[in-house]
């Protein structure tokens, strides 16, 4: 009786050992609910585009290991719920023994077993671990989402860039045929004494320059074609030869789009998630500090015939208890582990929620300037384009040399390629506002 009451004052001091003290998750974000269109990309009605878009989301790895990935968390979520339900178990066993000092028969026993076994789940401790399992698979399934999402960002961002390459070089390409024109006039000019060598010199360092900006551009339709394999995992590439980007239309973005919207994102869902699941793996964690209670119960037989050894004639029962908190000095490590990876939970919580923030006003600031530039950029052209004209007439009328008419064009073509990049930036902000909130409004 002694012993029994040592063992109890042993369990209820444990119980009351001091809790460490610890704040509740945030609460849930308040959701805005708005129709996001998660495949934007169709407004652009582009055939090719579309086409490239279902390989890269059918062939894409990173999607695959991802889906892995909540496999992954849905066995975890099965463990977590069988340590809520028993435990059974089954066992047979045959054995001989002899005498060998003696001249006597073997001695044949057969035991055969059924057995159950339950951990009391007194204080919610399984209960906790089932939680943060829960809450971890909806993370990884947000965390699906969100790298689908940025997948299909950067995807359409990456196509534009190299249909903007393509119509660039094609640009450069036609400076490089009016320098060539250029070089002949000034040479001849030269030739006849109505030129210096200057005028030589410079159209020269204009050729080059243009044979650079050409080297300049395939490195980066290199670089941009290896970046769309990648995506596609294929090598067969869109040809975009007779695609230009001015005949790409924006879709827009809406102005009424408020801050709230950032609540819908995967990723700013699956930060929260992961952080409530830290703390129910603390709430665990620490409650491994309560006594243990486990039933069981078993039916059993032993017998010398095997025909009789399946009648299992004994019925056992047994508790036990057993006393964690003992291990004081690796219990409170564990927990401070815990709390830390908690704490930091929290922080990376509050860190995406703040860049989120950050992003979505910066991206919409920089999608204004983007388009009053390309606004201007277009005005600056429509002049160029009328003093191209201007000079077309001039040259035509004998008011003006061939020399003048090929600079003027030259000088719209510039203006085209700094138009053709400003769509190009127009596009790939459109696209990354798209990823902020979480699809098309």
């Amino acid at each position: 009786m002694r012993n029994l009451i040592i063992i109890f004052m042993i369990i209820f001091s444990g119980c009351a050992m001091k809790k460490y003290d610890f704040t509740s998750p945030i609460g849930d974000v308040n959701e805005s609910y708005y129709e996001q269109n998660l495949s934007w990309w169709e407004g652009y009605d582009n055939a090719l585009l579309n086409k490239t878009m279902k390989t890269i989301l059918e062939n894409n790895l990173d999607l695959k290991n991802s889906n892995l990935n909540i496999e992954k968390f849905i066995a975890y979520l099965g463990l977590s719920r069988a340590d809520l339900l028993p435990t059974f178990g089954a066992s047979y066993n045959a054995s001989a023994n002899k005498n060998i000092d003696e001249n006597s028969n073997s001695d044949i026993n057969f035991k055969s077993s059924l057995n159950v076994s339950y951990e009391v789940d007194l204080f919610g401790k399984f209960m906790d671990k089932y939680k943060k399992s829960v809450f971890l698979l909806n993370a990884s399934k947000l965390d699906l989402n969100a790298l689908d999402l940025s997948i299909k960002s950067d995807s359409v961002s990456t196509f534009f860039n190299l249909m903007y390459l393509q119509n660039a070089k094609d640009k450069i390409y036609k400076m490089k045929q009016n320098y060539e024109k250029l070089k002949e006039i000034i040479v001849a000019k030269f030739n006849y004494g109505r030129a210096d060598k200057l005028e030589v010199e410079q159209i020269n360092q204009a050729l080059l320059q243009s044979d650079e900006k050409i080297l300049n551009i395939n490195t980066q339709i290199y670089t941009i074609q290896e970046k769309l394999k990648n995506l596609m995992y294929m090598q067969n590439l869109p040809n975009l030869k007779n695609y230009n980007i001015f005949d790409v239309k924006l879709l827009g973005i809406s102005k009424e789009i408020p801050i709230e919207i950032l609540s819908n994102r995967p990723d700013i869902k699956s930060a929260e998630l992961n952080l409530k699941a830290t703390f129910y793996n603390y709430k665990y964690t620490f409650k491994s500090l309560y006594p243990n209670i486990t039933l069981g119960a078993s039916l059993s037989s032993n017998e010398q015939k095997f025909d009789d050894s399946f009648k299992f004639s004994f019925l056992g029962g047994n508790i036990q208890i057993t006393l964690p908190f003992l291990d004081y000095a690796r219990v409170k490590n564990n927990i401070k582990v815990s709390e830390v990876e908690y704490e930091m939970a929290k922080n990376d919580f509050l860190k995406k929620l703040n860049s989120a923030i950050n992003e979505f006003y910066r991206a919409f600031l920089d999608y204004e300037n983007y388009k009053f530039k390309f606004e201007n950029t277009s005005e600056i052209l429509n002049h160029s384009i009328n003093i191209t004209k201007y000079y077309q007439i001039r040259y035509d009328n004998g008011k003006n040399e061939l020399y003048d008419l090929i600079n003027a064009k030259n000088t719209e073509l510039n203006y085209e390629l700094n138009l053709l990049y400003d769509k190009y930036i127009l596009l790939q902000n459109e696209n990354l506002i798209y990823k902020i909130v979480g699809g098309k409004i």
